[in-house]
């Protein structure tokens, strides 16, 4: 199980929403639903323990302990990754045309491309 999957699994049993939690917690939603869906890693172990302390976990308590540790080692893992596909579905909805349809795996490609390099420039 990975850490998004037991927090988000906690949250649930805490019958918590991603808001409420965020809030509990002093973190912002949108790191907190990525770092549920795999797509974002932990900033810190210093949010761990405030995403613990949020949803109700007692320190030093074995399921605390697990927690961290499930934590830990999830910050080693790797993020999920997406196929070109499965990619081209997320892309922002300012890139889908008035029709609402998806955008061309040659349009998706090039704004990809486009992104790489504007990345790699400030770097």
């Amino acid at each position: 199980m990975t850490f998004g999957e037991l927090l988000k699994k906690l949250r649930r049993a805490a019958k918590m929403s991603l808001r409420d939690l965020a809030k509990a917690a002093d973190v912002d939603v949108v790191l907190l639903s990525k770092v549920e869906r795999n797509i974002s890693h932990i900033p810190d172990m210093g949010d761990v323990a405030k995403y613990a302390k949020a949803l109700g976990l007692i320190q030093d308590s074995e399921e605390w302990t697990h927690f961290m540790d499930v934590a830990l080692k999830s910050m080693s893992e790797p993020l999920t990754v997406f196929t070109e596909e499965e990619l081209q579905k997320k892309v922002p909805v300012f890139l889908r045309t008035n029709s609402e349809e998806l955008p061309s795996m040659e349009v998706y490609k090039k704004v990809c491309e486009l992104t790489k390099a504007a990345f790699i420039n400030q770097a």
